[in-house]
């Protein structure tokens, strides 16, 4: 499928209040050890626009709100985004007040983060058709400066970032798992889910060429509700891919009203592809 430069824009919505645009970035840099991902939902129907943000300098840092939705949807939030060269770079800035974490919830305990970050792609889209609409991803680098209290840090992180538009109907995914991340000089961005007594898998891995994936198999270990390994088995037309994920952090999202609240975890993920070492982002059932 391929992406033109128009696509960066808002598509023209479906009276549905399900019906959402996103714009997310994410990145890790291993020398800082510090990672980020940013999450911004365009509901038309609703008329506002919601904003995820987590900071993982160790312990996470969390930020979500909602507000009306502006004539600009890139900037009507806490969270700037604006598209510097169409589908290839990209800045996102933002100050505001954070929840510090405790048991992945965020607390009572509010810390001023500051950030102003340049995404540049390596590739180009990675188009393909979900079963609730359509999305893009690309591999890159988002770089800048990064403020927590009175610590400034640089940034130099590899990640993904995804732009996506359709229907999300969250309570009725049963198991659901989607992976993010970077290894060596690759990229994979992969998901399986098990909606009613149907299974899905669906994504990309880029190695020597950007391969569709055909299936993806899922086998988590738990302590309780506690994610504490996850092995993946990846299979393109090309490769069978092995993916151990070990947790470093991670936060419990809770969803608008819309998405009757249920619970989704985010988990900043130390990976080994095929062993080589990376690292990535993985969303589940919290």
């Amino acid at each position: 499928m391929d992406t033109i430069p128009e696509d960066e824009h808002q598509h023209t919505p479906v009276k549905e209040p399900l019906w959402w645009e996103n714009y997310h970035f994410n990145a890790y840099d291993r020398i800082g050890k510090i990672g980020i991902t940013t999450y911004a939902a365009i509901k038309p129907f609703l008329g506002v626009r919601e904003e995820i943000i987590v900071l993982y300098p160790g312990s996470p840092l969390f930020f979500q709100n909602q507000e009306e939705l502006g004539e600009d949807a890139f900037v009507s939030g806490s969270l700037k985004m604006k598209p510097l060269h169409l589908l290839k770079t990209w800045r996102i800035s933002m100050e505001d007040s954070f929840w510090k974490t405790e048991n992945s919830f965020p607390s009572n305990v509010v810390e001023n983060v500051e950030f102003d970050l340049c995404f540049e792609s390596d590739m180009l889209p990675y188009k393909y058709a979900t079963r609730g609409g359509e999305r893009y991803e690309q591999s890159g680098s988002l770089e800048g400066e990064i403020r927590i209290g009175e610590n400034t840090v640089n940034f130099s992180g590899r990640g993904i970032r995804d732009h996506s538009w359709g229907i999300r109907n969250i309570p009725e995914w049963g198991e659901y798992y989607a992976l993010m991340g970077r290894f060596g000089l690759g990229a994979l961005s992969c998901a399986y889910m098990d909606i009613g007594s149907s299974q899905f898998s669906q994504g990309w891995v880029k190695k020597d060429r950007c391969s569709k994936i055909n299936t993806v198999q899922v086998d988590p270990v738990y302590s309780g509700d506690v994610l504490k390994t996850c092995h993946l088995t990846v299979e393109t037309a090309f490769d069978r891919i092995d993916i151990d994920c070990v947790p470093l952090s991670f936060v419990t999202i809770s969803m608008g009203e819309e998405q009757e609240k249920v619970k989704a975890r985010e988990i900043l993920m130390e990976l080994t592809v095929d062993k080589a070492p990376g690292h990535g982002f993985l969303w589940c059932r919290g």
